[in-house]
């Protein structure tokens, strides 16, 4: 996947360079809120405490990084980026504040009030990310600094009703 990305990326600048057009390529991390898709495991961990779950099996050993930023957040990054009319280059696009698969299952387990939650974890993880962004350059060009806390955001995907 991530070879992939990157010869996508390579192609695209390639392009835009043989036929003169800019480009803006963001790096996304783990955004959620509203519409996020079914098959993320924010989502699917957030379903699971909603319905009362006693217990969910992940992958890995929950020391994993996910680097999760709410969508309200990104929304007033990305209207930034575009109105400073940023082009030619490639963003992280994270919060640069991970935080390991266990905590974030025991921040949404704390949110949606399931005190008896338990996360297993076996097996090996589909993506192993142990590494940290850093959004200095983000920032730089936004002018913006993501300053939605996890817990912040769950809490208010929660008052929305969406799962």
């Amino acid at each position: 996947y991530r070879v992939s990305k990157i010869l996508g990326e390579a192609n695209l600048q390639s392009l835009a360079l043989e036929n003169g057009f800019d480009y803006l390529i963001l790096r996304n991390m783990e955004i959620y809120g509203p519409y996020l898709a079914k098959h993320k495991i924010i989502r699917k961990l957030c379903e699971a405490c909603f319905n009362s779950q006693k217990s969910f099996t992940i992958f890995g050993n929950g020391e994993n990084y996910l680097d999760t930023m709410y969508i309200d957040d990104y929304v007033k990054i990305l209207f930034s980026l575009i109105q400073n009319n940023i082009t030619n280059l490639i963003l992280p696009f994270a919060r640069s504040k991970p935080v390991t698969v266990s905590k974030m299952a025991s921040i949404i387990a704390d949110v949606y009030s399931n005190n008896n939650f338990k996360t297993i974890f076996q097996g090996q993880p589909t993506e192993n990310t142990n590494f940290i962004l850093d959004n200095k350059e983000l920032i730089k060009y936004s002018k913006i600094s993501p300053n939605i806390s996890l817990r912040e955001g769950l809490i208010k995907w929660k008052s929305l009703n969406l799962i």
